[in-house]
């Protein structure tokens, strides 16, 4: 069974968008949190004049003649993971509400490696329509290279669209124009890496869903009572005013990826209620808001419940390295550990020490370990 650390079961950010007001503490910070110009664009992207990305891969764009449409900021799931070591996304979202941010799109996953999650099963529940969701639609992509297959749904269990594709995914939601959908898919099958199970749950907040996801607020009238959005009312956030009470909503530090998750969907088991007919007793099913959620729907979110939302730790960093050296090495080490003693110890400290003094991302991983060590000291 392969190695698997607890870190990569954490939820985490898989990908954050946002847009900063154009000012030189904007570009300031970029430059401290996410590094230097790497790969500059000549041609600019998604409408704007000048695009580059840094030693971080950020994605970065502006348009210096056009300073009213801001400044753009995407960062993927290896950016996430490259500043991860320095920063929390907590702490990424709170600078970017400072200078003025405003959040396009979020997403949050969780894996799961414990075989919490069925793929058939989350499809056959979809179909049968034993879901809580506010969500309204589905497709699944299922199949290999050569034969794939597409059942999509208008509704909860309306009939089925076949058509043919690749992949293993269910997608939940619109994905084209919905601001929120669910993505749950195979991801050991898409990247071969060699997990017994290996399933992703990812929920993505697109425009003003995310906005608010990030930055939660209130808006108030002219005479600062709370009131609904309006063109004459003005928005405050929640996380820049302190006397804003608590219970009227919650910064994104307090989110939780359970929580979203058990909001936007939850899987069924019917419920049902016994009546006389005749002489027999027929079960019939109870109304939807009475049915219980499958236990392994729960077990999967309440595994690290309440904890925070973090970034990503699946990549080919300290923990992934030390996952490969126990199932793929260890075993010969051991082995030859037995036979040769110390004297294999000896050798291999000397020629790893040679392959690491050639290796640039291992320098850079343990000296961002030492930093961060150092810090919490």
């Amino acid at each position: 069974m392969k190695y698997i650390p607890e870190s990569f079961k954490k939820p985490f950010v898989d990908w954050l968008a946002f847009s900063l007001e154009y000012k030189k503490e904007s570009f300031d910070w970029i430059k401290r949190t996410f590094g230097e110009v790497m790969i500059p664009f000549e041609k600019g992207m998604f409408g704007y004049s000048e695009a580059y990305q840094t030693t971080t891969q950020a994605l970065i764009a502006h348009s210096p003649d056009k300073p009213q449409n801001r400044i753009h900021v995407s960062l993927s799931s290896g950016a996430l993971f490259r500043i991860s070591e320095n920063n929390s996304v907590q702490e990424i979202v709170a600078s970017a509400i400072r200078l003025g941010g405003k959040f396009s799109r979020i997403d949050i996953a969780k894996d799961d490696y414990d075989g919490f999650l069925d793929m058939d099963e989350i499809f056959q529940k979809l179909s049968l329509g034993h879901v809580g969701s506010r969500l309204r639609t589905f497709v699944e992509y299922r199949g290999n290279q050569e034969t794939q297959t597409i059942r999509s749904h208008k509704a909860f269990n309306s009939s089925i669209e076949e058509k043919k594709r690749h992949g293993h995914t269910i997608y939940v939601g619109d994905m084209k124009n919905g601001r929120v959908f669910v993505r749950i898919y195979d991801k050991e099958g898409q990247t071969g890496k060699g997990y017994d199970h290996w399933v992703r749950v990812e929920f993505q907040l697109r425009h003003e869903a995310a906005d608010i996801y990030c930055n939660p607020s209130i808006y108030i009238d002219e005479n600062g009572e709370i009131t609904k959005k309006r063109k004459d009312s003005k928005r405050i956030s929640v996380f820049e005013e302190a006397e804003i009470p608590k219970s009227l909503s919650s910064d994104f530090a307090n989110r939780t990826f359970s929580k979203t998750a058990y909001y936007y969907l939850k899987f069924l088991e019917p419920a049902f209620k016994s009546r006389k007919f005749k002489d027999s007793n027929i079960l019939f099913p109870k109304h939807k808001r009475h049915w219980f959620p499958c236990t392994w729907w729960t077990d999967f979110l309440e595994t690290y419940e309440g904890e925070s939302i973090g970034l990503p730790k699946n990549e080919t960093g300290l923990e992934e390295i030390k996952s490969w050296a126990l199932n793929s090495t260890s075993g010969a080490d051991y082995m030859l550990s037995s036979i040769y003693g110390e004297a294999w110890t000896k050798e291999k400290e000397k020629t790893g020490k040679e392959k690491f003094e050639k290796n640039k991302k291992y320098q850079m991983i343990i000296a961002n370990h030492i930093t961060r060590e150092g810090a919490e000291v």
